[in-house]
């Protein structure tokens, strides 16, 4: 009996599915359960013994008025049924039963119930039915946007459709046009309520509503909110009052400006899935890219015939040029390009171009930042290998944004062909390097010397020996030494000519000398040398010197006028408190000692001024020391300010907290604001009419580019303006609007040179009518960087 036993519960154990569990089918008492049924409803060992199959069965009734209705036909077939778990939750299963009865009892029959956890398929399956009806819904948005309807008729598809896909509550958009707004709604319930709703809240307190999250903020970014959220806790109750809301709201946005956005919003739990959030994004903006194109079709189509006709020019051309879009896809190749390459244009456009043509990954993570000159090889439509110059320029749009690239091959397969010619001239350009009055060396990477012009003219050569092999900066200070070998090293790594300049003592006499770096790609089989063209600007230096005295005198009689005034006034009380003292008489010592004061105050007042004014007028050291920017500020300030006065100008000054200092010829910088300022003056002063309320601003303020910290001086006037053609030529040496009033057209040039000497900018913005900002860029100082 007891081995029979065994034996028929071991032959129930056999189908390969997960879960067992033997039931009397009179009591639905559970007699065995396995570990694996145990583990898939959360029991422990031995727990679900004795308990009734109606705790276990969300749906127990029907459950077994459907066993009681199978035939033992029917039992053999599997079902797909539900679970409860301990903690409450239901599971998907699927079952198949058999009716059996123990040997030796006719009376007892029990119910083997093989039971196989179906969850994760039937999750699956209701995810995938979710996905399908809701890429359908973006298919059909998708498909409205390719017909090119109107920005109203694709937002009103893509919230019919969303709204449909999920049956979700309530989904609803806006259109910005103008000062107007467009909404659609779409409700799951056809009562209007929740439109209702919205349309009301919309004029009441629009504010309040989720999708100004993302209707105000122009970073492009999706917005998630529910009932939980303290933000919109009024908005979720007025939607659904007893229960819980999930809502989403998708920007309608393209290139940073938002024309819209649609939010959709749901009752249920598990609303959104992760995939979700990501397509309706790409969706947001897809809407806004049409409604962007559909601005701007007129501005596109002008383009379009533009390039069209620029296409022309350029297939006239033998030289390979591409056009890339924002994405770096093929948009043009000219017919040279093509025949280089042997393929047509629909063959170009399935390609990567970059890749096609730069073997080196770099490449690509760098031309978008930069333009790019590289060499590369190629093999031409003929199996020809060529040797082409790729040149990369980037295209931006008015605000600067990236919208392609421009690509451009220089075959220079013959060109290297005669390099052999050239080396074999060397001796000729030798004879002609001696007779020019610079050095020229070629020097490695680590600054070791590969070659040297025979120089017999050019004094620093004459006086410093130099040899193959030896170091080329070995004469310098160490520092300076520093400065110009990691000159080296950056023109090689970048290829690209720089300059650098360094004082030298020749026979007690200090000289200045500049060197130009220049990369050589290839030279007497180095691979990797740059030549340096050494120059002695001594001459050079002394009459710049002399511009930029003549520019500081000629401020002076800019400012000698107003100086005069704002003496005479202190003058004249000094004089008048004397009088008095010397007339009246007065005995009283304190009224003496008051006198006295102010006529000491207004003496001080004078000297002060031709302190200023003699300090501007004093030859200055040519070497940098660090100062305050501010000191220079004032300084400036104190002489300008008069001038100001006399023209009835308004003349403020303002300063940035924590200002580092400068490392700087603070008379020289002193110099170029005062010529700053003094230019705005004449400009307001010269105006008919003068504006009603004439105002400058000079300031300072500290500012982060690139990782470095720069000083910015400003000077802002509300003056005049200047048209583009005149600010394209503003830095031009002797270019000036003032011919006739005396105007040289040196004191902006030489500003900028002033500027570019001490490693910084000098940049003018200004519209004809709208007055004129110049910001003077200088390096903060700091330890790490000395």
């Amino acid at each position: 009996m007891i081995e029979s036993t065994i034996s028929l519960i071991n032959n129930l154990f056999s189908p390969s599915y997960e879960g067992f569990l033997l039931v009397d089918s009179k009591s639905l008492k559970i007699q065995i359960a396995n570990p694996s049924i145990e583990k898939m409803l959360g029991f422990e060992k031995g727990e679900l013994l004795n308990f009734s199959l109606e705790e276990i069965l969300p749906q127990d009734g029907l459950f077994l008025r459907m066993v009681n209705v199978l035939n033992q036909s029917d039992l053999k077939n599997k079902f797909l049924w539900q679970l409860k778990r301990k903690d409450g939750k239901v599971i998907h299963i699927e079952f198949m039963i058999r009716m059996i009865r123990l040997p030796g009892d006719d009376e007892s029959e029990l119910m083997a119930i093989y039971v196989e956890d179906k969850s994760q398929i039937k999750e699956l399956e209701i995810q995938i039915n979710y996905t399908q009806n809701f890429l359908h819904a973006i298919r059909a948005v998708k498909q409205v946007i390719q017909e090119d309807k109107d920005s109203f008729t694709i937002l009103d598809t893509a919230c019919q459709f969303l709204q449909k896909s999920r049956q979700f509550d309530f989904v609803w958009g806006i259109l910005r046009d103008g000062q107007q707004n467009q909404t659609v709604f779409y409700e799951k319930e056809e009562n209007n309520e929740l439109k209702i709703n919205v349309e009301n809240q919309l004029i009441e307190n629009p504010s309040l509503l989720p999708i100004q999250n993302v209707l105000n903020i122009s970073d492009e970014q999706f917005y998630l909110y529910s009932n939980e959220s303290e933000n919109h806790r009024d908005w979720c109750e007025s939607m659904n009052p007893s229960g819980s809301l999930k809502g989403i709201c998708i920007p309608i946005a393209w290139n940073g400006k938002i024309y819209g956005a649609f939010e959709i919003v749901s009752f249920q739990e598990n609303s959104f899935l992760g995939e979700d959030i990501s397509i309706l994004h790409e969706l947001g903006i897809d809407i806004g890219f049409a409604i962007y194109s559909r601005i701007n079709e007129e501005e596109r189509f002008k383009a379009l015939k533009q390039i069209s006709y620029q296409a022309k020019i350029l297939d006239t051309l033998e030289i390979p040029i591409f056009s890339l879009d924002q994405y770096l896809r093929v948009q043009y190749a000219n017919v040279t390009s093509l025949k280089t390459l042997g393929l047509s244009f629909p063959e170009l456009k399935k390609l990567d171009l970059i890749d096609l043509l730069c073997k080196e990954g770099s490449v690509k993570s760098s031309i978008l930042q930069k333009s790019v000159n590289i060499e590369i090889q190629l093999t031409d439509a003929n199996g020809r290998e060529l040797s082409m110059m790729f040149q990369s320029s980037i295209i931006r749009d008015d605000n600067g944004d990236f919208q392609g690239l421009m690509i451009i091959l220089f075959d220079f397969t013959e060109l290297k062909n005669a390099q052999s010619l050239i080396i074999s001239s060397e001796e000729k350009l030798r004879t002609i390097f001696a007779t020019m009055n610079n050095g020229i060396v070629v020097v490695n990477e680590e600054g070791i010397i590969q070659d040297i012009a025979p120089i017999f003219k050019f004094l620093l050569f004459q006086v410093v020996p130099l040899e193959k092999g030896d170091y080329i900066f070995s004469f310098l200070k160490r520092k300076t030494q520093d400065v110009l070998l990691n000159a080296v090293k950056e023109s090689q790594k970048t290829q690209t000519i720089l300059t650098r300049e360094f004082n030298f003592q020749i026979l007690n006499e200090e000289f200045s000398f500049e060197i130009r770096f220049i990369p050589v790609r290839r030279y007497s089989n180095i691979e990797k040398v740059i030549m340096l063209v050494f120059s002695d600007t001594t001459e050079a230096k002394r009459i710049d010197r002399q511009l930029i005295e003549s520019m500081k005198f000629a401020s002076i009689g800019e400012i000698a006028a107003g100086l005069a005034h704002e003496i005479n006034n202190p003058l004249q009380s000094a004089l008048l408190y004397l009088d008095d003292l010397i007339v009246v008489g007065e005995e009283d010592p304190s009224e003496r000692k008051a006198i006295l004061k102010k006529v000491e105050s207004a003496n001080l007042r004078i000297r002060d001024l031709v302190k200023s004014l003699l300090d501007l007028g004093r030859m200055e050291s040519p070497n940098r020391d660090l100062v305050s920017p501010y000191y220079i500020l004032v300084r400036a300030s104190e002489l300008v300010e008069v001038s100001c006065k006399k023209k009835g100008i308004e003349f403020t000054r303002h300063a940035g907290p924590n200002l580092p200092g400068i490392f700087v010829r603070w008379q020289e910088i002193e110099q170029v604001l005062i010529n700053c300022v003094v230019n705005s003056i004449n400009a307001i002063s010269e105006m008919d009419p003068v504006p009603k309320f004439p105002k400058i601003e000079i300031g300072i303020d500290l500012v982060r580019i690139s990782k470095k910290d720069w000083v910015v001086f400003s000077i802002e006037d509300n003056g005049p303006g200047m048209s583009e053609s005149v600010l394209d030529k503003a830095f031009l040496p002797l270019f000036t609007t003032r011919r006739e009033k005396q105007g040289t057209g040196l004191g902006l040039s030489i500003s900028k040179k002033i500027i570019n000497e001490h490693e910084g900018d000098i940049l003018i913005k200004s519209k004809l009518g709208e007055g004129t900002k110049i910001e003077i860029f200088l390096p903060a100082y700091s330890e790490i960087n000395e």
